[in-house]
């Protein structure tokens, strides 16, 4: 059995035709052996790409999300990309141009990035720069407290007019 057959088939992986996965037959097996053949011969490059893809994914649907319990900031996804890069601060930093403390402070989540430095991330993680800015501003609207907002329903469109 290949890998193509089993993901081909519209019956689902084990043949109930409702797509549910039985995670004891043996076409989940296979399926199972065949991806982490795929994984074990794969390159340091060709994996570090897949990384950075799955990261990308991650940014945009934490972007999308409507629901978001808990904010995870610029820093958090600048780390997941230095740590798949197996680079140290200092180099990153050096490259970019910019200063370490700089550099920390938006790794803590304590310092907003600009709209140059998310054109190198753009450059740099193939991830567009209005993506890094919009996960700043999502989470910076995410934690403007519900009493800030209240203070704002006194502006409507029929008291401009007034």
């Amino acid at each position: 059995m290949v890998i193509e057959d089993i993901i081909v088939n519209e019956e689902g992986i084990n043949g109930s035709e409702t797509g549910e996965v039985d995670t004891t037959s043996p076409a989940f097996f296979a399926l199972r052996a065949a991806i982490e053949a795929d994984v074990a011969n794969r390159t340091p490059e060709v994996q570090r790409t897949m990384d950075f893809l799955i990261l990308r994914g991650q940014i945009v649907a934490y972007l999308e999300d409507k629901k978001i319990e808990k904010t995870i900031g610029i820093g958090d996804w600048l780390k997941r990309h230095l740590e798949i890069l197996k680079i140290k601060n200092k180099t990153f930093a050096k490259y970019l141009n910019i200063k370490e403390p700089n550099l920390s402070a938006i790794l803590k989540n304590r310092r907003k990035i600009n709209i140059d430095f998310a054109l190198k991330l753009e450059q740099l993680f193939d991830v567009k720069a209005e993506v890094w800015l919009g996960v700043q501003l999502k989470n910076e609207l995410l934690q403007v407290d519900e009493d800030v907002r209240k203070g704002y329903e006194k502006y409507s469109l029929a008291g401009l007019k007034a």
